[in-house]
């Protein structure tokens, strides 16, 4: 008796090596060139507020009066430096997952559609924990704002 879910060979597939579906392929090119720009500028982005962090952080090294200020300058600026360096984490992920779409629109074998659906998943994990510490991040930073100024009656 004939398997009726083997996949034939003139479905462009064998049973050794079927195809991907061609509706799940189409789903990933669809959103490959989405993906990628997002990354990029995620890129950017991280890597501008990575770079005016580092000239924040060493600026108040040189221009502080008092350990006090020089101390209320680190912290005001570590929580920049810690969210750029966030956004590249996530922006690699999503590179990442870029990189495994590209690689499935050559292939379009099964083995690397689920490397695209795994680099999917683990972006999306990163992408929630980092934004669980960035509202966390916020917090703090807001108490510390609260705190820090000066209330005047």
């Amino acid at each position: 008796m004939e398997n009726p879910y083997q996949v034939s060979g003139a479905a462009g597939g064998s049973a050794d090596y079927p195809l991907a579906s061609m509706a799940g392929i189409q789903s990933m090119a669809a959103t490959k060139s989405w993906v990628r720009l997002c990354a990029v500028i995620g890129f950017v982005i991280g890597g501008i507020l990575f770079l005016a962090s580092l000239v924040g952080f060493f600026a108040g090294f040189s221009s502080a009066a008092g350990v006090a200020e020089l101390a209320f300058r680190v912290a005001a600026i570590t929580p920049s430096l810690i969210m750029s360096i966030l956004a590249l984490i996530v922006s690699g992920k999503l590179w990442g997952y870029g990189s495994a779409i590209a690689r499935l629109l050559v292939t379009q074998a099964p083995a690397d559609m689920d490397r695209a659906l795994d680099a999917q998943r683990r972006f999306w994990r990163v992408a929630g924990i980092i934004l669980i510490l960035w509202l966390v991040l916020m917090f703090f930073l807001l108490v510390f704002a609260f705190f820090s100024t000066p209330i005047r009656h």
